[in-house]
């Protein structure tokens, strides 16, 4: 059976994960409006301090290295075709805080059905300066998973596009993550 996630320790000291969070707090190219994602029914989807949004040509010197290891994953252990990143597309900065119990419920990271790719990989970077509670990464496949080791500042996993995942309420601290969505020729 292949894995639905694949994950790395610490890939960043806690300087690198400083001058990274630096780097786009002065580098950013724009904001996200809806911090509050509402659903069909009214409850809130998502709810963050903030996501920053960085163009990948801006901050590739930072992270081509893992993003490498993970489009490895993709395309040699899994067999998904993925296209290079482009320069001109979005990194995201999330930040969760405990002010407001931040969260992201059960979801799916895909590009609507007019989009001519579909994204065949997640992969997500801890870059939380400080330790927090709560804000566990959570996936389900033929089951819940806790992703526990993703705690880790500086650690990174990597899951399907289709792998529904959630980020539970951040209860003390802050945890901010990057968020790398790679695309490929839509499924067939």
């Amino acid at each position: 059976m292949i894995s639905p996630y694949f994950y790395w320790p610490s890939q960043f000291s806690n300087k690198e994960i400083k001058d990274i969070n630096k780097f786009i707090l002065n580098n950013y190219s724009e904001e996200e409006n809806n911090k509050v994602v509402a659903t069909v029914n009214g409850d809130s989807l998502k709810q963050d301090e903030s996501t920053k949004l960085i163009r990948w040509n801006l901050v590739k010197p930072y992270l081509e290295k893992v993003y490498g290891f993970a489009d490895y994953v993709l395309t040699h252990e899994l067999g998904f075709l993925t296209y290079p990143y482009p320069d001109d597309k979005f990194v995201n900065l999330t930040t969760y805080t405990s002010k407001q119990k931040n969260h992201y419920k059960w979801h799916l990271d895909q590009e609507p059905k007019t989009a001519g790719f579909d994204i065949k990989g997640t992969l997500l970077i801890n870059v939380s300066e400080k330790k927090y509670e709560g804000g566990d990464l959570k996936i389900f496949y033929q089951g819940e998973i806790i992703l526990d080791k993703f705690k880790e500042p500086g650690s990174m996993v990597l899951f399907h596009g289709f792998v529904n995942h959630e980020v539970t309420p951040i209860t003390k601290g802050v945890r901010k993550t990057l968020a790398i969505f790679i695309g490929g020729p839509k499924w067939r």
